[in-house]
């Protein structure tokens, strides 16, 4: 990378502090920052006194142990005399941190641009949802960090250089087990840019050799301990991953791989080779670019307001017309999209956003529930990050798509929307999520540890406080089953229940009273207030400042 000037560095110090202080916000607003967070807190208490896989837990989340990167990361700082709580935060607060650096660094190589580099490191710096995503200490946060860097040193590899193919093996093993679903993205990010450079691409250069060995070696791997040693993950997600019970899925890279050669040998017959005008300067084609997407944003948006999200039954409501202004920036992406040919490797990007969009249209069609919508929206704005950043400078190199005078105030009223619009999104209040809350405060979490020294029996608790309870209460909650137990207009019916779910007891908080969460993925509802009177009518055990407990009769 050439030395770059003065005002860069400045930048780029100046985009490193702000990712900081943006994702640390959550820490000091809250004690626990995350709806699963208590579960990855007992897992490395379970890897500090064990110092193996656990599996005494009851629930859908057994498949943690087996990818227990985090764990072992946080446990190992734990040891070091760091508390356990930060000890969790600390690590993944700084790897959030420093993604847009690496994104920053991965346009660099691509461009050799530092202007749409920085814009790239600026889109991922302020994204409401990415930024939302991985600011909390879990699994993805590390898992995407690993990812992104593999895809980097995937990106620097040429032959020779044995020190990085080393590094990006080591890299491979610690993604492996750490996070699944970033695991399931690096193999397709490779899968899609190997398309675009070797399927697409007149001649087969050495070093797509070396990506094609590097594919092949961290898909074989991964499959290799999903199906032989990750076994509640084998048989809970992979076993159903497309809607089917079936292990097939594991070929499906492999035979993607061979049909880029058969699509290459075929193209190869018929002489057929796509071709990009990227010097024509014509402003037509990003008027229509502009015209398609914001009917379809449109689109989009009116139908996010009266439906749920796609393979989610969560509702987002007028909080959704927050993100017009932000998604209007993705005329900038398609913009690139053209530009993006001009560069060496750049037709990687193209495969990395193509193939995860066709990962996410195949969630939504066979309803799989491993391949979530909502869950893949974060790997898809890291291609959309790299493109935007290239075409926005292209935008900004245009002599007139808006005319002279107007381009400065575009480009001003975009900044300005990327830095500022954010600041409600990212970190929404339970009023503006329509119930949907991750934040646990202290006051709430002194009742889990009333439960701790009190209680040895099933507690009935909502997906938050249960995993607050889990994590300082050492006592398996519920929060999956119990929809009557919340929401019941008979209050014999909801103690029926809690019987034969062999509850005893039950908690909650006044963010429980305005939305209660009790299958994972599904839109929280208020607490039923004639249940909720019923309940404070008998048996109070506890009552704190915002924690109530009660014994059910």
């Amino acid at each position: 990378m050439r030395v770059m000037k003065r005002s860069h560095r400045y930048a780029l110090l100046t985009i490193l502090i702000s990712s900081f202080v943006i994702r640390s916000i959550p820490f000091f607003r809250y004690t626990f920052w995350g709806i699963d967070y208590g579960e990855y807190v007992y897992y490395t208490n379970q890897w500090i006194s064990r110092g193996s896989v656990y599996l005494g837990i009851d629930g859908w989340a057994q498949a943690y142990p087996f990818f227990p990167g985090m764990f072992v990361l946080g446990g190992s700082t734990h040891l070091i005399g760091v508390p356990l709580f930060t000890a969790l935060q600390l690590p993944t607060l700084i790897v959030s941190t420093i993604v847009p650096i690496v994104i920053f660094l991965m346009t660099h190589r691509l461009t050799e641009d530092t202007r749409a580099a920085l814009l790239s490191a600026i889109f991922l710096t302020v994204l409401a949802p990415f930024v939302y995503n991985y600011s909390q200490p879990k699994p993805e946060t590390l898992g995407f960090f690993l990812m992104i860097l593999i895809l980097l040193l995937y990106m620097m590899l040429t032959n020779g250089k044995a020190k990085l193919l080393l590094l990006m093996i080591l890299m491979s093993f610690a993604l492996i087990v750490t996070h699944h679903f970033s695991s399931y993205f690096l193999i397709l990010f490779m899968l899609g840019g190997l398309f675009f450079s070797v399927g697409l691409r007149r001649d087969i250069r050495k070093v797509d050799l070396s990506r094609i060995a590097f594919f092949l070696f961290f898909t074989t791997s991964t499959f290799i301990y999903w199906f032989f040693f990750a076994h509640p993950f084998r048989e809970n997600r992979l076993l159903n991953a497309l809607g089917m019970p079936s292990y097939t899925i594991l070929f499906v890279p492999y035979i993607g791989l061979l049909g880029i050669f058969i699509i290459r040998h075929i193209m190869a017959r018929m002489r057929i080779r796509p071709s990009v005008n990227i010097h024509n300067e014509d402003s037509t084609f990003f008027y229509v670019c502009a015209s398609v997407l914001i009917s379809f944003i449109i689109i989009f948006i009116i139908y996010l307001y009266r439906y749920p999200i796609p393979g989610r039954d969560i509702e987002l409501g007028p909080m959704v017309f927050y993100y017009i202004p932000l998604s209007v920036l993705g005329i900038f992406v398609i913009w690139a999209s053209k530009m993006i040919w001009a560069y060496k490797d750049g037709v990687h990007v193209l495969g990395w956003l193509s193939f995860v969009l066709i990962s996410f249209i195949v969630g939504v069609i066979t309803g799989s529930s491993s391949l979530l919508p909502m869950r893949q929206v974060a790997f898809v704005m890291m291609p959309t990050a790299v493109l935007f950043g290239i075409g926005f400078v292209r935008f900004y190199s245009l002599s007139n798509p808006f005319g002279d005078r107007r381009k400065y105030f575009v480009i001003f009223v975009i900044l300005g929307l990327l830095l500022a619009w954010n600041l409600p999104l990212t970190y929404p209040s339970q009023d503006m999520t329509q119930g949907y809350i991750e934040g646990t405060d202290l006051d709430e979490v002194e009742g889990s540890y009333w439960i701790r020294g009190n209680l040895n029996s099933k507690v009935a608790a909502e997906h938050r406080l249960s995993a607050a309870a889990f994590a300082v209460g050492y006592v398996n909650l519920t929060w999956t089953d119990g929809y009557d137990i919340y929401f019941s207009d008979d209050y014999d019916r909801a103690l029926s229940e809690a019987h034969e779910m062999d509850v005893r007891y039950i908690m909650w908080d006044h963010k429980t009273i305005k939305g209660v969460t009790t299958t994972a993925g599904a839109h929280p509802h208020p607490f039923n207030p004639t249940l909720l009177s019923s309940y404070r009518d008998n048996y109070l055990l506890y009552l704190g400042e915002e924690t109530e407990v009660y014994i059910v009769p």
